[in-house]
């Protein structure tokens, strides 16, 4: 009995570090990066603190409670839209540098332009938010801009890591048009396995301010 337990722990850490070694999960920072992150004022404890208190769960639940109701409970029929969302494609290269423009492009996605420069925010375009296709999934209607519609862009602005807001494909689909771009201290770390390069990283913490183009500030 006791090898099949080992047997079964040995095959479970191969598994987990295999899935887990997959380019998708990106890059843990090290080196500089990781000494520029213990270096803030606001890392403690392994991981950056948010400035306000934030409870990862809502106040009478707990993760168990969490689980059970996600796993067994009836889902309310109003959590996904009973149609397709109204939607309108817009063509994003056709737009001149002097336009300003501001089109949403699902979910926390946006494409704004404005005193000639061009930000993309947070792009999810692969229609998932998560590591596997088959977590997820966008809602019909939501999902209609791809990575393909995406013109050059001066600024790719990723807000936070999480798959919802960071998409692998979508980041390395687009990684040939965009100039710069800006990221939280620590997640740099994904851009570069996937293959950006480190000078085109605006990689800062909180609060910290930087000079864009065209007298724009960040």
């Amino acid at each position: 009995m006791i090898y099949v337990l080992i047997s079964l722990t040995v095959v479970f850490v191969l598994l987990y570090f295999t899935i887990t070694g997959q380019e998708v999960f990106g890059s843990e920072a090290k080196g500089e990066r990781l000494l520029k992150m213990q270096r803030s004022r606001y890392y403690k404890n392994k991981q950056f603190q948010n400035i306000s208190h934030t409870p990862a769960l809502a106040e009478g639940y707990s993760m168990p409670k969490v689980m059970f109701n996600f796993l067994f409970n009836k889902k309310d029929p109003h959590l996904k839209p009973l149609s397709n969302i109204p939607s309108i494609h817009t063509d994003l290269k056709s737009f001149s540098k002097d336009q300003n423009v501001f089109v949403w492009l699902g979910h926390s996605s946006y494409f704004i332009q404005t005193n000639g420069v061009s930000f993309l925010v947070d792009p999810v375009l692969s229609s998932y938010g998560s590591p596997f296709k088959f977590f997820n999934k966008a809602f019909s209607g939501a999902d209609i801009f791809k990575p393909e519609d995406i013109p050059v862009i001066d600024y790719l602005v990723i807000t936070h890591d999480h798959y919802d807001h960071l998409d692998y494909p979508t980041v390395k689909a687009i990684k040939d048009r965009v100039e710069k771009v800006i990221l939280p201290l620590g997640v740099g770390a994904h851009l570069e396995r996937w293959g950006y390069k480190p000078g085109q990283l605006i990689e800062e913490e909180w609060e910290t301010e930087v000079n864009l183009k065209n007298n724009i500030k960040r």
